[in-house]
């Protein structure tokens, strides 16, 4: 593997094993693609290619290739908010109003009603953090969307 490649391939894994079961599982729920995610898919794409010009220097590649990567934290971002806005109107909003006269805490124990609680505080606790990531401009790296993944699946 060249230079090239080895700086690249990373970026690929990320996008393949993160950002495209996440687009996937927007276009499940909302049968479309939102087209915001498309301006940062391209943006990604075009600092990749950017990575080919003739006569780059391996300086300047590690320049796209970062920026490529924040790209694809903010594509990430982008579609754990959508997710958010999925889960939270189609199942937190839906499911707390044909509950609403149903005491939880009587279902198993209470076992239920404290891990549906958890989960929901934890799911919106992740919305803020990448909110806050977002606005701050502080976004190094990928790692956080595992915990912003385990929370949706948890639901």
């Amino acid at each position: 593997m060249n230079s090239l490649q080895s700086k690249l391939a990373p970026l690929y894994e990320i996008y393949s094993s993160t950002i495209k079961p996440l687009i996937a599982a927007i276009e499940v729920q909302q049968e479309k693609q939102p087209s915001q995610l498309y301006n940062e898919i391209r943006a990604f794409n075009d600092h990749v290619a950017r990575c080919y010009r003739k006569g780059i220097t391996d300086d300047e590649v590690d320049i796209q290739a970062a920026k490529a990567m924040g790209h694809l934290e903010r594509l990430a971002l982008d579609c754990y908010k959508f997710l958010h806005v999925y889960y939270h109107d189609k199942a937190v909003i839906k499911f707390e109003k044909e509950v609403r006269k149903v005491d939880l805490s009587t279902v198993s124990n209470g076992e239920f009603y404290l891990r549906y609680r958890r989960l929901r505080t934890n799911i919106f606790q992740s919305l803020r953090e990448a909110k806050q990531k977002e606005d701050d401009k502080k976004i190094n790296q990928l790692s956080s969307t595992n915990r912003h993944t385990t929370n949706i699946r948890s639901c």
